[in-house]
């Protein structure tokens, strides 16, 4: 309740937000302008940065200091989502020409590293590629070490939890939907589309109030509400969807148009070109390098 400590570290959220790209979640190492680059490549980003920004956010609008759901989508989809390491085989995609001969060290154990890798964060990310990629003494371009530290792998676990727990919010009778992600709950089962399609499906397991935040993307006029089961209202308030009191057995239909668009964006000295669906990157220009990002993405 120290509303001047908090209004401080608002202030150094906000600041912190502009000194990335706020539109994909890409937060630095090192803030633009940092004399002293013994961190390496300035340019690069732990998920620890990414994880930091995002707890952030979320204990602020919680605390009702500002409403950054949206800041938390964005990042969510993007590059946190995309510096989680989900499968064994990103190795074999590496160009054979970027790798170095792995350093000896005491105390390693490198026993199916690979699949023990799995669920780990990257460490060095750019904005399309999950491991850093810069020259060498001699020219050639190879892998700069480390790429995986695991700092970012318990800061990344841990904002899993936190970003979990706040796609719904319970507070009296009235749940809360705060992000458009798939979970279930003992209150209501949420079944979101995204980014294929913008349709969001609620299966209420109680009766209560439901109130769904749309993203800032979301065209409020060309929202259609339907109800398979139960019976429920829906009425708009800024950017909440009202759905009033839900059966127990209710199953409500959520859709909407999902805009595309695709546009040049500089990231930190570089050029890329975007393609986004709502909040969700689903393609990046030039591709990456080693372990390019956005390879994976849904959409159709």
């Amino acid at each position: 309740q120290d509303e001047e400590f908090l209004s401080r570290v608002d202030a150094c959220y906000r600041y912190a937000r502009e000194m990335g790209d706020p539109l994909i979640g890409y937060f630095p190492e090192v803030m633009p302008g940092y004399p002293d680059n013994r961190f390496g490549d300035p340019r690069t980003v732990e998920v620890c940065e990414v994880a930091d920004m995002l707890v952030l956010a979320l204990k602020l609008t919680q605390a009702g200091v500002g409403d950054y759901w949206d800041d938390v989508d964005r990042w969510t989809r993007n590059m946190y989502a995309e510096g989680q390491i989900t499968n064994a085989d990103f190795v074999e995609r590496i160009p054979e020409g970027l790798l170095s001969p792995p350093p000896s060290a005491p105390y390693t154990d490198d026993r199916h590293i690979t699949q023990r890798s799995v669920g780990a964060f990257w460490g060095w990310m750019r904005p399309n590629d999950g491991l850093c990629v810069g020259p060498t003494e001699g020219g050639k371009r190879k892998l700069m070490s480390p790429s995986i530290m695991h700092c970012c792998t318990a800061n990344g676990a841990r904002t899993l939890y936190y970003v979990w727990d706040s796609i719904l919010t319970r507070s009296g009778d009235t749940t809360r939907v705060n992000l458009l992600l798939n979970r279930a709950s003992p209150w209501l089962d949420l079944e979101a589309h995204l980014p294929v399609e913008g349709r969001v499906t609620l299966r209420s397991k109680i009766a209560q109030r439901v109130v769904v935040r749309l993203p800032e993307w979301v065209d409020p006029s060309q929202v259609i509400v339907s109800v398979e089961a139960g019976t429920a209202s829906a009425m708009r308030v800024g950017r909440e969807l009202d759905l009033g009191r839900l059966d127990a057995a209710a199953v409500v239909d959520i859709t909407f148009p999902v805009p595309e668009r695709t546009f040049l964006r500089l990231i930190f000295g570089a050029l890329y070109r975007l393609t986004i669906r709502g909040s969700s990157v689903v393609a990046i220009e030039p591709r990456g390098e080693a372990c390019p990002l956005y390879e994976h993405q849904p959409t159709g």
